[in-house]
């Protein structure tokens, strides 16, 4: 037997043809859809209380303060107002060939396209994102997928925004994705399914959220993973009515298991020389526009090629 063949025959001894990727569901309309059908522009914004915003920017900088995060809620009474933007935000970094056997390194970049709220009294806010898809390009002939119920768990907000008449700030926010909101301890460890603070987001009965991926040899498999981030940015305003940002994040992401205990393995990434790990930007929308609108017609809400 050659020496292909008998490693064919290893690989496919240890891991299978891979599962069946089950079918997928729907992406959720954000909750303000609802809202903007029924005349209500607000909905259930909550009480006013923006005042609280200041303390989550030093004084005359644009320096996140430790422990700054706030929870903004502003009220429906007297003149507050709504804006919407469709969102286009990608991450880039070097990373590892997934695959057990791989050792080269590629490009990667995660684009999310979504729908983002901002309710607002005078220049404090608070606000919501609706992701609507998530794409990322192949990588040594392995393609991660995302279904909508991880998508769905992506949902965030409310959150603090702040504006002036060129910007808008987020100065510091927590998304948790798979972990439990809130939760500030020890991230599990890699394979640790049974981590407390595990959240099974996405409600599918595995540890953490899941992801699809077809590898060379494995097939489709399914990871699970954990995450929790820590984010703030500056958006500029552009000529066309686009800010644009390019957010610092700090994070942990964990796989905690996965359909092939072989793919229980750390994230393996780096910088990407020469570009901004991170760029978002926000282009004006209505109130009206939703998931299904924005994904019938991607590059025009969002003045971006889609897939990226």
């Amino acid at each position: 037997m050659g020496k292909f063949l008998l490693f064919q025959v290893v690989i496919f001894g240890i891991v299978g043809c891979g599962i069946t990727v089950p079918a997928d569901g729907t992406v959720a309309e954000p909750f303000w859809l609802s809202d903007a059908r029924s005349g209500d522009a607000f909905g259930d914004a909550g009480s006013a209380d923006a005042g609280s915003l200041d303390s989550a920017v030093a004084p005359g900088t644009d320096e996140m303060l430790p422990g700054s995060e706030v929870t903004a809620t502003v009220g429906t009474p007297g003149g507050p107002s709504s804006s919407y933007y469709a969102m286009w935000q990608q991450t880039r970094v070097l990373s590892h060939n997934p695959a057990p056997f791989g050792d080269e390194w590629q490009v990667s970049r995660t684009t999310t396209i979504g729908l983002v709220r901002m309710d607002w009294l005078g220049n404090n806010g608070q606000a919501w994102i609706a992701p609507c898809a998530v794409h990322t390009n192949e990588v040594a002939s392995s393609q991660l997928t995302y279904p909508s119920s991880f998508i769905n768990a992506l949902t965030e907000g409310p959150f603090a925004v702040k504006r002036d008449a060129t910007t808008i700030t987020q100065p510091g926010k927590t998304q948790w994705v798979g972990t439990q909101k809130g939760y500030e301890g020890d991230m599990p460890s890699v394979g640790d399914g049974n981590h407390p603070a595990l959240s099974d987001d996405d409600a599918d009965g595995h540890p953490g959220v899941t992801i699809y991926i077809n590898m060379p040899f494995f097939g489709d498999q399914a990871i699970y993973v954990a995450e929790r981030a820590k984010s703030s940015w500056i958006a500029h305003a552009q000529p066309d009515g686009t800010f644009v940002a390019l957010p610092q994040t700090v994070g942990v992401k964990v796989t905690v298991g996965a359909t092939e205990s072989i793919l229980v393995a750390p994230t393996n990434d780096k910088e990407l020389p020469g570009e901004a790990p991170e760029e978002l930007r926000l282009t004006p929308t209505t109130a009206e526009t939703g998931c299904a609108a924005l994904l019938a017609a991607p590059d025009l809400y969002t003045n971006m090629s889609w897939p990226p």
